[in-house]
Parts: C-alpha cells; structure tokens; sequence
C-alpha cells in the first residue's frame, strides 16, 4: 500500500524564520498550526532566552482578556501564567527573565532562560511532550481550549534554537534487531528517522472503527541548503521482510538547517502485538528527480502509545 500525503500534514512542525524589517536581523524558530487555526512557535530570543509564541486564528474575532492564559503537557502540572504563584514558579523554573508579553491576538511567553542545556523545565517538558493544551480568555467572556500534537517538536525545537547546548536528550531509542540493522549511505545531508509508533482508532471503509498502527518519520536537512525532493519510506516486518508491508511516499521542501514529519498507517503493529510477524524496521530512500540521494536501513524507535484504550 502506497500513501501519497502531503510531507507537512498533521500537526507538522516546520523551521521558519521571521525578519526585523528594521535591524534585518533573522529570528529562526519552530513552529506548529493546529486543526482550528492556533499557531505555536518557540524560538530564542536576542537575548539568549526562549519564548513560546501562542496566536489566535486570524479568520476569527476573538481577542485575548487581560486573564492571561495557562497550558499544560501531558499529565505534568499545570502552568497559569496568570497566578502570582505559578508566575514565581516559571521565574524559578526559567531562570529569569520577562515571563510574557500580552497582546489582542497573541502571547509571548517564557520557557527557559537560555543559559545551559534544559535537562529540566517548560521547555524540556515541551521537547519530550506528547500534547499541550492551552486554555484562554476571551475579552467578550468565557474561555476556550486548543491543543497542539508535540510529536515532532523535540528536533524542530533543536533545529530552531541552533545552539549546541540544545540536545535531543533524553535520546529517541531504538532496539537493535537481526532484521534491522542501522545503516545508511547518503549524498546529501538529509536524515530519516522513526519518531514515534501510535496505536489508533481510524473510520470503517464502510462502517464502525478500525484499529491501526500508525509510524511517525522526521527528516532533518543538516545542511544549509534548501532540499525539495521525495522521501520513500517502507517497513520492514521480522518475518517476511519488506514483502507487502506498508509504505509511504512523500514530496518534501525543507528548509536549510530545518525539518519536517509525516507519518503513515499500517495494519501490523510492533513485536508486543504481533510478534514473529511484527514490524522491527524501516527502509528508506531519498530521490531528487530521478537520483537516488540517500538512503538507510534503521530498526523502530521503541517509542510508543496507545490511543485505543
């Protein structure tokens, strides 16, 4: 089964850059749109500090209250930005620096004071998150809540901040496998990795629910040129190999030094659920035009939730 689906769909994360039309001076940072319209960005500051950029839709009316906003990742505890007593809470935890900047449309909002590698904190919490919910105030009453997929976000948010101190850790791990030995070749600075396995809940052909397994791929561009090309990634199953597992085919732009995340479904899942015939790997190629560029062999992240349940 071939999937053709646009590389940046479903709560991607892309590497973008904004420009001070009065300094020239580029901000790179990472940033996600949701299903309703919200947008999320991390970057860094001049100052060496990172903000969290939370905007509203700007197809609607509505307009943040001075009641600032508050999120949470995950199951972690809650942020109200809006509490003296989270507020000294995000001081100690960040570091320091100005906790937010509040406008009608957005909010800029303190995640870690910049110094050091965050092995702790909001913006560690963001990095190895799987979901943040954000809950607003309206200026007209009453307040909403939008969520943002972090699958993703971990290498975007590396990519963004460019600075060594930033690591992927606590590293993505991938069990070594007979059938699935790391190896790769490549003319190009393009990496292809396996971020996440989910199993999930998809509509009937016809009628009712099906139960998929659905794997999440990150290409990271290392290099400064932009790349435009196609990524084919197939799995590989313990038992039988490649032979009629899923796959899928992506068309990619990325930008320099950026990234970008898809995924695909199959119906068999890892070894827990399906064991002998259970999928332990991924192969896959790298095509601008009609030249093969890159291409590897690399066994599943162990990564893995269950949405079904």
């Amino acid at each position: 089964m071939i999937l053709h689906l646009p590389f940046f769909a479903h709560a991607e994360w892309r590497i973008g850059s904004s420009v001070d039309s009065m300094t020239d001076k580029q901000t790179k940072m990472a940033t996600t749109t949701n299903s309703t319209g919200h947008r999320l960005s991390i970057y860094r500051s001049p100052s060496g500090a990172v903000y969290g950029l939370f905007s509203l839709p700007e197809t609607n009316a509505e307009i943040l209250d001075s009641r600032l906003p508050m999120y949470r990742v995950d199951k972690l505890e809650v942020v109200d930005m809006d509490s003296a007593k989270s507020a000294a809470s995000i001081v100690e935890r960040s570091g320091g620096g100005r906790l937010f900047v509040s406008k009608p449309k957005w909010l800029n909002f303190l995640v870690y004071h910049g110094e050091g590698e965050p092995k702790t904190g909001h913006l560690r919490d963001i990095m190895d998150g799987k979901a943040m919910i954000i809950r607003y105030w309206l200026l007209s009453g009453g307040h909403r809540e939008t969520t943002f997929d972090l699958i993703g976000a971990k290498q975007a948010i590396a990519a963004a901040l460019s600075k060594d101190d930033i690591s992927l850790s606590p590293p993505i791990k991938a069990a070594a496998t007979p059938s699935a030995v790391s190896q790769g070749t490549s003319k190009t600075a393009l990496e292809v990795s396996n971020i996440m396995v989910k199993r999930v809940k998809v509509p009937g052909t016809f009628f009712g629910e099906n139960i998929v397994f659905r794997y999440f791929f990150l290409v990271e561009n290392k290099s400064k040129v932009p790349f435009t090309g196609q990524v084919r990634i197939q799995l590989i199953n313990k038992t039988t190999g490649t032979n009629g597992t899923a796959e899928g085919t992506f068309k990619c732009e990325i930008v320099g030094e950026g990234a970008a995340n898809s995924y695909f479904d199959a119906s068999t899942g890892p070894e827990r659920f399906h064991g002998e015939y259970s999928i332990v790997g991924y192969l896959y190629e790298v095509k601008v035009g009609e030249d093969v560029v890159a291409k590897g062999k690399f066994a599943l992240t162990d990564r893995f939730e269950d949405t079904t349940k």
